[in-house]
């Protein structure tokens, strides 16, 4: 509930303060998951967080685009637009290679383990955000927004792209295909 109280704060123009309770809702996202699995609690319905985490997340964005557009007109929605299509793929690149290779993007080569740390995540989006509102241009935000996940997409679609060829090469060599 408290992610939504930021979309209504980005929506209204409060902007500072909903890009304050982002970190603290970064905060409480990351402490629930932690204490279910230390507990032992974790839940197959648990396993939908972040589907869920994507959800307001992206309200996020459409709510501070919505809030700049009478002023901007129609672009702080098309380039909100277009970083939600990076993100969604992007972040469907890396379950589906999770899904296939039985471990994570993150984890599967050295490239990888150093750009984990730069990649695209709700986290950075946050500092763009408030390192916008600091200096009186969330607009920018999106934009930077954009050019990272954009960023993001290309970088994780390649490298698992790469990587399942490489499998993929692999298992042919094993059955004699190649």
């Amino acid at each position: 509930m408290l992610a939504y109280v930021v979309t209504a704060l980005f929506f209204f123009g409060h902007i500072l303060a909903g890009v304050i309770l982002t970190f603290v809702v970064g905060v409480v996202d990351g402490l629930d998951g932690k204490l279910a699995r230390t507990r032992g609690c974790a839940t197959k319905l648990g396993r939908m967080e972040h589907v869920f985490d994507l959800l307001y997340e992206f309200s996020w964005l459409i709510a501070l685009a919505l809030f700049l557009s009478p002023n901007l007109g129609p672009t702080p929605l098309m380039v909100t637009a277009c970083s939600i299509t990076f993100i969604a793929f992007y972040r469907f690149c890396y379950d589906q290679f999770g899904r296939t290779m039985g471990v994570s993007l993150d984890v599967y080569g050295p490239f990888e383990r150093v750009f984990r740390r730069v990649a695209g995540r709700r986290n950075i989006y946050n500092v763009y955000i408030l390192v916008g509102v600091l200096l009186g241009v969330p607009f920018y935000s999106l934009m930077g927004i954009l050019l990272h996940s954009a960023v993001t997409a290309v970088v994780y679609a390649y490298r698992a792209a790469v990587h399942l060829h490489a499998a993929d090469e692999v298992g042919m060599r094993r059955q004699g295909i190649f």
